[in-house]
């Protein structure tokens, strides 16, 4: 299967309001460094996907 890319322009979306404002204190920003959860795998914002058994820390389940 061929994968597609689409073609960009300059009026796409850049996401501005997203980025960290000069007055808004580091610490309201921590979020954006943890995992999301998909099913039974952690995706971080860095591009990795690792198992949620590998993260004992971020499973409620683990002892």
């Amino acid at each position: 299967m061929q994968r597609l890319e689409a073609a960009r322009s300059a009026n796409d979306y850049q996401g501005t309001e997203l980025k960290q404002n000069p007055g808004i204190r580091n610490d309201r920003f921590a979020a954006f460094a943890l995992p999301s959860r998909i099913g039974s795998k952690l995706h971080w914002p860095d591009g990795r996907v690792t198992s949620i058994d590998q993260n004992p820390g971020l499973n409620p389940q683990s002892p």
